[in-house]
């Protein structure tokens, strides 16, 4: 089950269309993101359902069981980590970079203004420069 886009509650079966079925697997997660996925997801599916089809498949596989167990591990990895988040993302907001950052003991968080979700493809210049900058620091 699911809530469409008038936030109806609906439920997706095989014969749903490929980013329903994603949106019902993934329960109320993808909302947020629902008009960056309707662009990315469903023009290319449109095009060619085996794009469509290669994504069902692979969300089908989702395990949050296996997130949740290396979210418990986060606070024992000693070494340095570089988190790069678009400050304009709707699906993860900068209050989770935060969260995150603030969970490894030697993080460091660079936001990227007027970023979203793929950062590497509305910056790349400032990714690049986040990695030039971040990959000198010592491993303590």
């Amino acid at each position: 089950m699911f809530h469409d886009r008038r936030g109806r509650l609906a439920a997706a079966d095989q014969d749903s269309p490929p980013v329903d079925q994603i949106v019902a697997m993934m329960g109320g997660y993808l909302d947020a993101a629902l008009e960056r996925a309707h662009g990315i997801v469903r023009r290319p599916g449109a095009r060619d359902g085996r794009v469509a089809g290669d994504l069902v498949a692979a969300m089908a596989g989702f395990r949050p069981q296996l997130l949740l167990d290396a979210a418990a591990a986060i606070p024992r990895f000693d070494r340095p980590v570089l988190l790069i988040w678009g400050e304009e993302c709707r699906f993860f907001p900068m209050a989770h970079a935060r969260r995150l950052a603030a969970d490894f003991p030697h993080a460091t968080l660079v936001s990227v203004p007027g970023a979203r979700t793929w950062v590497p493809v509305d910056n790349p210049a400032a990714v690049a420069g986040a990695i030039a900058e971040f990959v000198p620091a010592p491993v303590p």
